[in-house]
């Protein structure tokens, strides 16, 4: 359990594998993706998704942030991180809009 917690607290901004940081960024874009997908389909489940937001932002700023001291590659890392999850978000929100306004 400790293992999980340093990993999910360790930025990959120093990282030089590509493979874990590509990995990394397709499942902060996914997150966005099913929070969407979630909200839309359990509307009463938006107040948790706002609470994990605020957990995902704090786990991204005190843990990934702090353990890479602050640094430039750490904060563009933290950005990136927080901006596919956004951007998979809005994709969804998207669609969905399209689709219902296609069906009027």
């Amino acid at each position: 359990m400790i293992d999980v917690l340093d990993i999910l607290g360790t930025s990959d901004a120093a990282s030089g594998d590509w493979y874990a940081t590509l990995t990394t960024d397709i499942s902060h874009f996914a997150l966005g993706v099913i929070c969407a997908g979630l909200v839309w389909r359990f509307p009463a489940l938006f107040k948790l998704a706002l609470v994990a937001l605020g957990a995902w932002i704090g786990k991204e700023v005190f843990a990934d942030l702090s353990s890479a001291g602050f640094t430039r590659a750490a904060i563009a890392d933290t950005v990136k991180d927080l901006s596919l999850g956004l951007a998979g978000y809005v994709l969804v929100w998207a669609v969905i809009v399209a689709v219902r306004r296609r069906a009027q």
